[in-house]
């Protein structure tokens, strides 16, 4: 019933662009997790693969040699290394993917609100099991719903404030750009301390109906190696910028709420 389901999808305009997307997805888990120095994988394996995952969980997907080829066309055009040896098949150069790669292809996978839900899931499912340890149980955490208790205290914030900042946070992570806001701690001595931090943005994480960013921090020096997680709901005075500091869009809080990159 799932083969079925996704020929029918993939017959829209829309659809074959979504598992054209998810196939790319697929090829890139498959050649990542059979890749060595004496491994590759020839186009009829991959074909066979994606039809029939190990998992029967996952969505099969059908593929010929013209898709597999289009895929990996694609896969070269975004940077990553692909041999091909006729007789030997394709062999991934480009391994192990980091886990800056596979955050911020997952956060692309799941806003990318055109897909059916499932779809997005299932490529999910494929990216969370290329990243390390801590990154997977964090990407791979269920999302529980929130309580009654949980909705009524929530009813006093700014949603319009909490969507704008998550809009505009996206937007920064499909252009690379790092964010910069205002956050508050309060000290071992009782005292509010607001810091001002920047950090390059991967994904947005939802838990109990509240938002997280997940990225890490960035300075005059560059990236920190270190993830970090923030609630969006307690960022203030956000702006993002371009990596060589020029503005991008003007701070949330300013009458003109965008400016030319």
């Amino acid at each position: 019933m799932t083969e079925t389901a996704v020929e029918t999808y993939e017959t829209t305009t829309r659809g074959a662009a979504s598992m054209a997307a998810y196939r790319a997805v697929r090829i890139l888990q498959l050649l990542s997790e059979n890749t060595g120095e004496d491994k590759a994988m020839l186009s009829d394996e991959l074909i066979r693969r994606l039809a029939h995952p190990d998992d029967p969980a996952r969505m099969p997907i059908s593929a010929a040699r013209r898709s597999i080829y289009t895929a990996i066309s694609a896969l070269r055009h975004a940077g990553y290394e692909i041999e091909y040896k006729r007789g030997v098949g394709y062999r991934l150069l480009t391994r192990p993917l980091t886990d800056e790669e596979v955050i911020r292809l997952h956060g692309m996978v799941m806003r990318n609100r055109s897909t059916p839900i499932a779809i997005r899931k299932s490529m999910a499912q494929h990216l969370v099991a290329m990243a390390s340890a801590d990154v997977r149980g964090y990407l791979d955490a269920p999302e529980p719903a929130p309580s009654a208790g949980s909705k009524s205290t929530k009813a006093p914030r700014t949603p319009v404030k909490r969507i704008d900042t998550c809009e505009l946070i996206e937007q920064a992570i499909d252009h690379g750009t790092t964010v910069s806001f205002d956050i508050s701690s309060v000290t071992a001595r009782g005292e509010t301390e607001v810091a001002r931090m920047t950090l390059r943005p991967f994904a947005i994480k939802q838990r109990d109906g509240i938002s997280y960013l997940l990225g890490t921090v960035y300075d005059a020096r560059g990236a920190d190696d270190t993830l970090r997680t923030v609630e969006i709901g307690r960022m203030r005075n956000v702006t993002t910028r371009l990596l060589d500091g020029k503005k991008l869009f003007a701070a949330l809080d300013e009458d003109d709420t965008s400016s030319a990159a």
